[in-house]
């Protein structure tokens, strides 16, 4: 054999064993894949939601679908839904919907939002649902989303102008306030409740959402009709904390003084999910059945 028919000849089997090696690859992927049934998988978040008795209440959980070789209509797949506090009680449900965020061949992505009326006052812990589909009741566990309902109304000393709503990764909370009173304000902390317990908060302090400084001095106190923007960054307490695919919601509560009475008002609702790769999604749905 010539040395060029020798080359060609081990390019061949080199070729061959490539093709071979994919081929596995993908099979045993997809067999691992075919390891999670279809159905309706709810991904664990961990929330903080800080309400006052005049805001409507909003719940959003993140939802996976798995329709491998068929078709699943999410909105009459199940007769009710119902969430459920870690003491066993129900949380009254107003309405829910399902809301289609990525759509791929065997999968879907999708936001489940619940409203909530008529909520007594009080701290309540949700870490499950309960499902029902022909007579038949499921729990699934969707982390730990406290939800705190104060009483009375949300201040208005301070209006909230831009604020962040949404990011891939939880790693800071900007928000812009005018002040609409009459009195200065002393900015105090940032209330995110069960969450301080994973991550510690540091507050800077700028002129407005920007940050802008403009070379000046910029005060936690607010004078009338004056801007501020606090930018609250979150660093995980664990340093092995995968913050590519945790799921958080945080709707915080911020205290404040004025004339040396303390005060507390609501910020606006903020939504860190991450954007997951097909393997991120696997492994996420992996884990979910392996709990279950």
């Amino acid at each position: 054999m010539t040395h060029k028919r020798r080359f060609f000849y081990f390019l061949f089997l080199i070729i061959i064993v490539l093709l071979l090696f994919f081929y596995f690859y993908v099979i045993s992927k997809k067999n691992n894949n075919n390891n999670i049934p279809n159905g309706i998988y709810f991904i664990n978040t961990d929330a903080y939601l800080g309400y006052f008795q005049d805001e409507d209440v909003l719940i959003q959980i993140p939802v996976i679908v798995v329709h491998q070789d068929e078709s699943i209509d999410i909105n009459s797949f199940y007769n009710s839904i119902k969430l459920i506090s870690s003491d066993k009680s129900e949380i009254p449900v107003a309405s829910y919907s399902f809301l289609l965020s990525q759509k791929e061949k065997e999968y879907s992505l999708y936001t489940a939002e619940f409203k909530i009326n008529n909520l007594k006052p009080g701290v309540y812990e949700i870490t499950q649902v309960e499902v029902s589909n022909n007579s038949t009741d499921e729990y699934f566990s969707v982390g730990t989303i406290n939800l705190e309902m104060r009483t009375g109304n949300n201040s208005t000393d301070l209006s909230r102008n831009r604020t962040t709503i949404g990011m891939n990764i939880f790693s800071h909370y900007t928000t812009e306030l005018t002040n609409n009173s009459n009195n200065d304000i002393s900015i105090g902390s940032l209330d995110i409740g069960n969450i301080s317990n994973r991550y510690n908060v540091d507050l800077i302090v700028g002129a407005d959402y920007d940050m802008n400084t403009d070379n000046i001095t910029i005060s936690k106190v607010v004078g009338k009709d004056d801007i501020i923007g606090l930018n609250f960054n979150f660093e995980a307490i664990d340093p092995h904390i995968d913050m590519s695919s945790t799921f958080v919601m945080l709707k915080p509560l911020l205290t404040y003084s004025k004339n040396s009475e303390k005060c507390i008002m609501s910020l606006p609702l903020a939504i860190y999910w991450p954007s997951l790769s097909e393997e991120q999604v696997w492994l996420i749905l992996k884990n979910i059945t392996q709990k279950n």
